[in-house]
């Protein structure tokens, strides 16, 4: 929509320019407010648990409306995937592969607003605001398990996201 001010008097341009000041407001939102949170997710392989909760997290964000970016890396990277696992996730829509498989940088951690480990970083590696998920056993074998528990964690993380975005 495009608004066209013309002046029909002296005093109708201070109107105006108070009313598109007033309307220019209401449309720009504060910075902080828009800012997309930017969360890291770490397992040694990069290929399971990391892949995983990152899709599972991408999903359950989108579908509650929270903006966030998402991404995941290996220590060591490696496929790991079981064809058990990946016919599992794929009846529930989620393709851990979707982006590709990528060994942990320094770089990385600087980028991340949070970072989440399935495995304990190297010595010397520190992220932002980390979150110990080493606790979950493996999905290729325990999926039926781990997979509630792993829910409830990628929940309370978008709950405390979204009270930060």
């Amino acid at each position: 929509m495009i608004l066209t001010l013309r002046p029909t008097a002296p005093t109708s341009w201070s109107r105006r320019s108070i009313l598109a000041s007033l309307l220019a407001s209401l449309v720009v939102a504060p910075a902080s407010a828009t800012k997309e949170l930017t969360v890291l997710f770490i397992c040694q392989f990069g290929s399971v648990k990391s892949a995983t909760a990152r899709e599972l997290f991408r999903q359950r964000a989108a579908s509650r409306g929270v903006r966030v970016r998402a991404f995941s890396r290996g220590i060591t990277p490696e496929p790991h995937l079981s064809p058990a696992l990946k016919a599992a996730l794929a009846s529930e829509g989620i393709e851990p592969a979707h982006d590709p498989l990528t060994q942990l940088q320094a770089g990385d951690l600087k980028r991340a607003d949070m970072t989440i480990i399935f495995d304990k970083l190297p010595p010397g590696v520190h992220g932002k605001k980390l979150h110990d998920w080493t606790d979950l056993g493996s999905f290729n074998d325990s999926w039926a398990t781990e997979r509630p528990r792993l829910l409830a964690r990628i929940d309370a993380l978008i709950d405390e996201l979204s009270t930060r975005s």
